[in-house]
């Protein structure tokens, strides 16, 4: 049996989810739309723009922590 481009032949891990075209991008955001409506679609972007942002941050400064650690006040 043959399992060439399926996600269990063991080639590659990525055959799945490696890639992706324009029309799969314009169908999630068809439903995105569809889902939220034109209205809210502003302010979704904005607040995933703004996680993402925040992210990167977040990424950049590894060792920093914001909250102390709850062993250390005792």
């Amino acid at each position: 049996m043959e399992l060439r481009g399926c996600a269990l032949s063991g080639q590659g891990g990525d055959i799945m989810f490696g890639k992706i075209g324009l029309s799969e991008i314009l169908v999630i955001a068809l439903v995105i739309v569809v889902f939220f409506g034109i209205k809210n679609l502003p302010e979704i972007v904005k607040g995933l723009g703004k996680g993402l942002r925040l992210f990167k941050e977040e990424l950049k400064k590894p060792g920093e922590d914001k909250e102390p650690n709850s062993s250390a006040k005792g």
